[in-house]
């Protein structure tokens, strides 16, 4: 099975594990708020997952999101949760899904703890498309580990996982090599599963 592929099954499995240990903490992080208030139009969120809490922030402000995500299950985790005409769901791979959307079509773009489930060597293609699809002036925020780092696990909520990511360094070298202006970041030290986790919040402008 190839990389995407495992990380597609395993969500699929774990998807109500998984949802049940997200929390609100995102939506009260300075950097994710000033993303928020620089939007322009409507958002794609990468690698939504269950949906939750992102989606539940443009249900209550009545603004226009799309959230797209490889696992069937977590769509309709997400489906089930979350109804409104603002908010929508669909099944879909990051890097083809920007590939096949439209220039200067998104308003904003989020990738939380989704972008390295897509190999590396796929990474400055990916933010090639996230350039071309997203308007002018609209931001972009995500989130990469702090090491370079490529492998699995093989008891991840109970299933297998994979990952593949460059360093901070190289993800806030090339954004500025791309021309994306850089408006925020922020480092985070957590405890995730029983294990530290250090991870940046990155925050752009096309």
């Amino acid at each position: 099975m190839d990389e995407i592929g495992l990380v597609k099954k395993s969500y699929e499995n774990i998807a109500e594990k998984y949802r049940r240990e997200k929390d609100l903490t995102i939506l009260n992080m300075e950097i994710f708020n000033e993303w928020f208030s620089i939007l322009v139009g409507t958002v794609l969120d990468l690698g939504c997952g269950s949906g939750y809490p992102i989606a539940q922030k443009f249900v209550q402000t009545n603004k226009s999101y799309l959230g797209i995500d490889l696992a069937k299950s977590q769509i309709t985790l997400a489906t089930n949760q979350f109804s409104s005409k603002y908010v929508q769901f669909r099944v879909a791979e990051m890097l083809e899904f920007c590939q096949q959307s439209s220039e200067d079509q998104y308003g904003g773009i989020i990738a939380l703890h989704s972008i390295f489930h897509l190999p590396r060597q796929l990474h400055f293609d990916l933010f090639l498309e996230i350039k071309r699809i997203l308007r002018p002036n609209a931001p972009l925020l995500f989130s990469v580990p702090e090491t370079a780092d490529e492998g699995s696990i093989n008891e991840w909520f109970g299933t297998k996982m994979w990952w593949s990511s460059f360093s901070y360094n190289w993800y806030k070298t090339t954004m500025n090599e791309l021309g994306f202006k850089p408006i925020m970041s922020y480092r985070e030290k957590t405890l995730f599963l029983k294990k530290e986790e250090i991870n940046w919040y990155l925050l752009f402008q096309v």
